[in-house]
């Protein structure tokens, strides 16, 4: 088939190396760093298979407009949609590295109502062939009293305003990050890139913003895969300690550790992870993107003897900084506070961890020093 454009043949050329590359990524996700549990996985490896079917929809849509891209109409229902939906995962992994486990279907209903109804309008419209086509700029301002305009002019623009937000929430810190932090707000920053030039190439037809869209696109799969690979695989041990240092920690441990070390280290500083009654080994290790015995391996290349005594080591080191402060608090109390149900597994933990029970570590810090008899 001819194509008669020379802007069309460089704008097709881009979008199936968008193609290969989208299908590349979720192949390359899907079988290289497979965790059962660990949704975001499922989140980015959907976003790149919609997006290779998306940009496929885009080329089809090209050739049966006169094969130009000039007669594309603005704000296409069909590219707008396939668009809007296909952000919509990377929005949502992006969300699940932020706060892991805390999407749930209130939430998902809660957030996203307003795009599942344009969705439907501009479906509804499209199949009742009520759809009104927008041929230049000077048409947009005649269409606003149209509701399936309206849709899609907010499904073009509503991925940007949700990578807006959740970028106002990486900026404010979350300890549960699935990767490093500079990670994060550098893929969100090229992903808004990416949501500027979606609204100015589907809604406006600017050949350049589709080029950039297209150049955005294959810089952010290249960075997501290297995040997905190197920095939740391998991460440097000077890095893990700026969180956490173990008194005990080995001088024989290894340049680079477990892939969720600093993630691992930033949990136990995240009070609400730890003094969860709750809390298990499978859920420390699905909070950090991992499964279990690299977080075993983790915690003991970090002077621990597994994951359990390092989590009893956090909630004890605790409860001895409360009492500490003050030793007329409830020993009971506190250690409830800090995720213990068991009185007596908490007093177990806390004698084999100090090396005396807790009333004998009250009775060493509230009694007055003697001259010659220091209290250790």
């Amino acid at each position: 088939m001819e194509i008669t454009n020379l802007t069309s043949v460089m704008h097709i050329a881009a979008t199936w190396a968008h193609v290969f590359l989208s299908l590349a990524a979720a192949i390359l996700l899907f079988i290289k760093h497979h965790m059962p549990k660990d949704r975001s996985q499922w989140y980015i490896v959907t976003f790149f298979s919609l997006s290779s079917l998306a940009a496929i929809i885009e080329v089809l849509v090209i050739l049966t407009t006169q094969r130009t891209l000039d007669n594309v109409h603005l704000f296409d229902g069909r590219l707008v949609l396939t668009g809007a939906i296909t952000l919509s995962f990377l929005i949502i992994y992006y969300l699940d590295l932020l706060r892991p486990e805390w999407l749930n279907l209130k939430r998902y209903l809660a957030l996203f109502t307003p795009g599942i109804i344009a969705i439907v309008i501009v479906v509804v419209s499209y199949i009742l062939g009520q759809t009104k086509h927008i041929h230049s700029v000077s048409d947009i301002h005649t269409a606003w009293g149209n509701i399936d305009f309206l849709a899609r002019f907010v499904l073009s623009i509503s991925p940007l305003l949700y990578i807006f937000w959740i970028m106002s929430l990486c900026m404010r810190g979350h300890a549960g990050y699935k990767c490093p932090r500079i990670m994060m707000r550098g893929t969100m920053l090229i992903s808004a890139a990416l949501c500027i030039t979606f609204f100015l190439s589907r809604g406006f037809n600017f050949f350049v913003a589709y080029m950039l869209h297209e150049a955005i696109f294959m810089a952010l799969g290249v960075l997501l895969i290297y995040v997905e690979h190197y920095e939740r695989l391998h991460i440097p041990l000077e890095k893990v300690l700026r969180y956490y240092v173990p008194k005990s920690l080995p001088k024989t441990t290894d340049v680079t550790i477990s892939q969720v070390a600093e993630r691992l280290q930033a949990l136990l500083e995240d009070s609400s992870v730890w003094k969860d009654p709750d809390l298990t080994g499978d859920k420390l290790a699905q909070l950090a993107a991992t499964n279990r015995t690299y977080v075993q391996q983790a915690a003991k290349e970090l002077g621990f003897a597994g994951l359990v005594e390092m989590i009893h080591h956090r909630r004890i080191d605790y409860v001895c900084q409360q009492l500490r402060q003050d030793p007329s608090t409830s020993i009971q109390d506190l250690f409830f506070e800090a995720g213990y149900r068991s009185r007596t597994t908490a007093w177990r933990h806390f004698s084999d961890i100090v090396g005396f029970t807790p009333t004998e570590f009250v009775e060493r810090n509230s009694t007055p020093k003697k001259q010659g008899n220091p209290i250790r």
